[in-house]
């Protein structure tokens, strides 16, 4: 059972290594924030499998060595659920999470990504209240 925990801890360790920057540096830079298309039945149900097996493994991986935040947020934007995009961008303006993603995409040539509702992309010292605040332009004195 160890040894079993252990393979697939390397493994997806290895496998969100390699698969999540390259997703986040080929990505558009309005991925997160356009609306999607409507596909066939089949190809819904495979990308909700994708998505769930994804959200599954980060979750592990918040645990396991890996990279869960990011490969979490990947999993959900493959899925097609009501609170995905107040979900991914909570993750997303998370200082750390977008620190590491704006390196990635830079390093790339590649510009910051856009989050759903218009949320900024430098959200250092801002909280998830003061950038809701300051997106709907209400005023906010401490």
């Amino acid at each position: 059972m160890r040894l079993g925990l252990m393979l697939f801890s390397l493994v997806f360790l290895v496998a969100s290594a390699v698969a999540v920057p390259l997703f986040l540096v080929r990505i558009d830079d309005d991925y997160f924030a356009r609306p999607r298309p409507r596909r066939s039945l089949l190809f819904r149900v495979l990308r909700f499998v994708l998505g769930v097996l994804l959200v599954i493994a980060g979750v592990a991986m918040l645990v396991l060595p890996g990279q869960g935040l990011v490969t979490i947020v990947i999993g959900l934007s493959i899925l097609e659920i009501p609170l995905r995009d107040r979900v991914m961008t909570r993750i997303l303006i998370a200082p750390a999470v977008r620190r590491v993603i704006d390196r990635l995409r830079e390093r790339a040539g590649k510009g910051p990504l856009a989050l759903p509702g218009g949320y900024e992309p430098a959200f250092e010292t801002k909280t998830l209240r003061h950038a809701a605040l300051e997106r709907d332009g209400a005023d906010h004195d401490g």
